[in-house]
């Protein structure tokens, strides 16, 4: 039999789940007799092929438990049953060398990405990055999201093999698409995205207070939830600002939801300085939301446009751009076209066609 194993243990948020999902869509794995995917309770796949069994591991629990599964447990399955492995994340301790990763975090690889975090938390992403880089050494062959994020692997790992490019793409509802561009009394702004030191959510304060200074009647939505104890401080520093009702903390949302949100906002911002590929941004080009975007990491690929780009850091920079979208109503018309019809080239159908050829083509060259 033709079997493939998927570690998905790790796959718990994201645009990674949603990515996962469209691959099962798309019965791309019809070469296989069986596909069996390592997962966790009450995960939210879905297929229709009866080739594919979810297992439910103990071992998903946790990091340390899920590295444990991996080790001692899933690295003897694959060999003794001579099966191909998919493994979702690069942060994985696998050691049998049948496997392709496809690699969604480039923190650690990226100059300076560890700055971002302090105390434990970068305590533990440098223990994940040391991971990641025996796993992508010892691994077939690996998928990146995009050739920025090839690239930064590349530069610690020159000696990788067999390493491709398959980018993520989204879908969004089309009755969401933003065809109103009016500005009214109260201009909304909306950042999607966890709260995360490398998120930059404190760069976009400060610049939305300085709009505000400058007599801007502005809100703005930080959707997405995030770290707990960051989140409180900047709630303090909003606090000691007086501002309060200028920003708006919303919780991890279902999808449909937050595109209702994106469609009746009138910008967006997206200020993350690490990222493989940046989910949000596309799908605000699809539902055409003009929007500001840093000019770090990988978003300068997916959106090509530097109309749309700050400086990283220079909150004046990010001020005057947001201010340029909010006194041209001809601008924001232009960034949604052009937007929309950039993100047309991102495609799920044409992404797990090119994911199916490297899958079958790596089990067919280990003779398994």
């Amino acid at each position: 039999m033709k079997t493939l194993y998927i570690d998905a243990l790790r796959l718990k948020s994201g645009g990674g789940i949603h990515h996962f999902q469209k691959i099962l869509n798309f019965d791309c794995f019809e070469y296989f007799d069986e596909i069996i995917i390592y997962t966790y309770a009450n995960h939210p796949f879905q297929t229709k092929s009866d080739k594919i069994k979810f297992k439910i591991e103990f071992w998903s629990k946790s990091l340390p438990q899920s590295l444990f599964f991996q080790l001692f447990i899933l690295s003897t399955r694959v060999k003794k049953n001579k099966a191909l492995l998919l493994t979702l994340d690069s942060t994985t301790l696998c050691r049998n060398r049948n496997q392709i990763i496809i690699n969604q975090d480039i923190i650690g690889f990226q100059t300076g990405s560890l700055n971002k975090f302090y105390g434990v938390e970068k305590i533990i992403n440098s223990f994940k990055y040391n991971i990641a880089k025996k796993a992508l050494s010892r691994a077939k062959t690996t998928i990146f999201t995009t050739e920025y994020a090839k690239n930064q692997v590349l530069q610690k790992l020159p000696n990788l093999q067999n390493t491709f490019v398959v980018y993520h793409s989204a879908e969004v509802n089309s009755e969401k698409i933003k065809t109103d561009f009016k500005l009214k009394q109260k201009i909304k702004l909306i950042y999607v995205s966890p709260i995360l030191g490398y998120k930059n959510h404190d760069q976009v304060i400060e610049a939305v207070r300085l709009l505000i200074n400058s007599k801007r009647n502005i809100e703005i939505l930080f959707v997405g939830g995030g770290d707990i104890k960051l989140i409180d401080k900047l709630k303090n520093r909003i606090k000691v600002y007086g501002l309060e009702k200028n920003f708006i903390f919303k919780p991890f949302m279902k999808k449909s939801d937050v595109e209702s949100l994106i469609s009746n906002c009138d910008i967006g911002v997206f200020a993350s300085s690490v990222e493989c590929f940046g989910i949000t941004i596309l799908e605000y080009m699809k539902l055409g939301l003009p929007f500001i975007c840093s000019d770090e990491s990988s978003m300068k690929e997916i959106i090509e446009n530097p109309k749309v780009l700050y400086k990283n850091n220079n909150i004046i920079d990010l001020k005057e751009k947001l201010e340029m979208l909010i006194d041209s109503q001809d601008l924001r018309e232009e960034l949604s076209s052009n937007g929309r019809n950039r993100s047309e080239y991102f495609d799920w159908e044409k992404s797990t066609q090119q994911l199916q050829k490297i899958i079958k083509n790596q089990y067919e060259e280990t003779n398994l």
